[in-house]
């Protein structure tokens, strides 16, 4: 019986203590542990790139509202420079002349040259700062100049872009004279009586009437 015994657990015995189903759930295990070991790597892989997408998102929505807010502000300055320093559309050398002429003809009496020509000439952030400065009350007048700077995508005003000032100036005065203002009155049976020209119309009819039965 011990030969026997001996002969039937010395495969157990060569395999390491286990048999073939043991050996199976062993495998099994391995390969379970070796996918949630790939399962866990590729959820923390898709946790980072969802951070990543949702600060880029953020960044976005963030850069979004300073453009939308950069964009208002430079047409409120824009808007500002034809009302309030212009005051009329003035053709681009006119304005550009007009803009630059403190610091341009400050700079051609330092260098001791003549003043500069149109072509030459810029209005520059300090020039534009100065004149809505002085003409309007609008806050933040440096911050917002940069803004209008930025929507034209120049540094410094020449005479190119003082044209698409004239034009836009144009423009809207022109929408401006013609708009239209429509008015509703409600009324009701009976309330054109109450108007002050319905009642002496019926306050002369009255007066005749009686005139006639007098007569």
């Amino acid at each position: 019986s011990d030969g026997v015994f001996v002969a039937l657990d010395l495969p157990a015995q060569l395999t390491g203590g286990m048999g073939p189903k043991a050996k199976m759930a062993h495998k099994k295990q391995r390969a379970r542990h070796a996918t949630d070991g790939i399962m866990a790597q590729k959820q923390q892989e898709r946790h980072v790139v969802y951070e990543q997408y949702r600060q880029s998102q953020a960044a976005t929505v963030l850069q979004r509202i300073f453009r939308g807010v950069r964009v208002r502000g430079g047409y409120a300055c824009l808007e500002a420079l034809e009302e309030e320093v212009f005051g009329q559309p003035m053709q681009p050398s006119e304005a550009l002349t007009f803009l630059s002429s403190r610091t341009q003809r400050a700079t051609a009496y330092e260098a001791g040259h003549s003043t500069p020509s149109s072509m030459e000439q810029e209005a520059t952030t300090e020039d534009i700062v100065w004149h809505l400065d002085n003409t309007s009350g609008m806050p933040n007048t440096r911050w917002s100049v940069a803004a209008l700077l930025w929507l034209f995508d120049t540094h410094a005003f020449n005479e190119t872009d003082l044209a698409r000032v004239f034009r836009h100036h144009l423009l809207r005065r022109k929408n401006q004279s013609n708009k239209i203002i429509l008015r509703a009155v409600l009324m009701q049976p009976g309330d054109s009586f109450a108007l002050p020209i319905a009642g002496n119309v019926a306050k002369e009819d009255a007066d005749f009437t009686q005139k006639r039965e007098g007569t």
